[in-house]
């Protein structure tokens, strides 16, 4: 892959990997999947849909994760549970 390729363009690479290489159980695969699919959708939403992951810094980090902590809501309305 080409290092300045944004973040989205590695999810399905990695989840592949998670299955090929490292024989990961199809529920955590998918679990990986939707984790990082929120992550993507908040980095479109923030206008940083073609932040390269040598891109990312800490401020992204932060923001992020206040994001799940005060706004993300679950397909089904409900915030992200503390314990994940």
């Amino acid at each position: 892959m080409n290092a300045k390729q944004p973040i989205n363009e590695y999810i399905e690479p990695f989840i592949a990997f998670c299955d090929v290489e490292r024989g990961l159980a199809v529920g955590t695969q998918r679990k990986y999947f939707d984790y990082l699919t929120v992550f993507a959708t908040w980095l479109k939403q923030s206008d940083l849909a073609d932040l390269p992951p040598s891109g990312l810094t800490d401020e992204h980090i932060s923001s992020y994760r206040r994001f799940l902590s005060h706004d993300y809501r679950s397909p089904l309305g409900k915030p992200l549970s503390k314990a994940t």
